[in-house]
């Protein structure tokens, strides 16, 4: 997989982690995508192909809700010694179907467009677009679970371009 391939589906795995994170005092019961609003820090690592080194990364996540568009406002910047990248987007929620869709845009790579449904404690997402300079098709599985009321986890399952192989590329904890 290219570095620039790999770089979108991290950054992706971060930014759709608000999907599944709770606000401390807030109700289970809450409008979903309220609870995800604010800033989350966290850290983890990258893997660019299979069997190939991981790289450690500090991320930083910024949402905002906009109740009358059921909508939220993504900004993800996640920086290693060799990976610096930027995702931003908008997630629209369907409470009734607690579904998650929307286009998202890395820096330098192109847009995207992610869709999943919330599952317990977690959510699953389908991510797909295309490298805007190789054109080669971009495309993953993240997986995101809530770890008590301020912590959350995520892996991200992506396919090598060259392979066909899948692989776990990204793995991260963040806390508010």
């Amino acid at each position: 997989m290219k570095v620039r391939q790999f770089v979108f589906l991290s950054g992706i795995c971060a930014v759709l982690l608000f999907a599944q994170s709770a606000r401390p005092g807030m109700a289970a019961s809450d409008a979903f995508p309220q609870r995800i609003a604010g800033v989350w820090v966290g850290s983890g690592s990258i893997h660019q192909a299979p069997g190939a080194p991981r790289e450690r990364v500090r991320c930083r996540l910024s949402a905002k809700w906009a109740k009358q568009k059921s909508s939220i406002a993504i900004r993800y910047i996640c920086l290693g010694i060799d990976i610096k990248f930027e995702t931003t987007g908008t997630l629209k929620f369907n409470q009734t179907r607690q579904t998650i869709a929307g286009k998202l845009i890395t820096v330098g790579i192109g847009a995207f467009s992610a869709r999943g449904k919330r599952r317990g404690n977690g959510v699953v997402l389908s991510l797909a677009g295309k490298d805007k300079k190789t054109g080669k098709p971009v495309n993953g599985t993240l997986s995101i679970s809530l770890k008590g009321s301020a912590s959350l986890a995520s892996t991200l399952t992506a396919t090598d371009a060259k392979t066909g192989k899948r692989f776990q590329a990204f793995k991260a904890r963040f806390k508010r």
